[in-house]
């Protein structure tokens, strides 16, 4: 099963599309992976790059997730950044989820 790899930077971090792609693939093996908090699917995995995900401050994680996962609308309380780096992901906003309002972000 193709798993989705999306790397989430929370916060405004401003580097090149490239070299992000390259730093989180160069990270991907030495990460240590877990299995990601219940709000994620079943299956999900999650491993934290910098930073604590807990804390306000800036944090970047990688998370795994199995093909077809969805998960209910949510927010958060400060900026996010979504990079694909393998497979495809469908974002949708508003309050509920509706497939057809979805905007489709591929793998660099």
């Amino acid at each position: 099963m193709k798993a989705y790899l999306a790397l989430l930077s929370i916060a405004t971090l401003c580097l090149g599309g490239s070299s992000l792609a390259a730093q989180a693939e160069a990270a991907t093996t030495s990460l240590q992976w877990t299995t990601a908090p219940s709000l994620l699917p079943p299956g999900a995995m999650i491993a934290v790059v910098s930073g604590d995900p807990a804390e306000p401050s800036r944090s970047t994680i990688q998370l795994s997730m199995p093909n077809g996962s969805t998960m209910p609308p949510h927010f958060h309380p400060t900026d996010e950044r979504v990079q694909v780096v393998q497979g495809t992901l469908l974002i949708g906003m508003g309050d509920r989820l509706d497939a057809k309002k979805t905007l489709l972000a591929e793998e660099n």
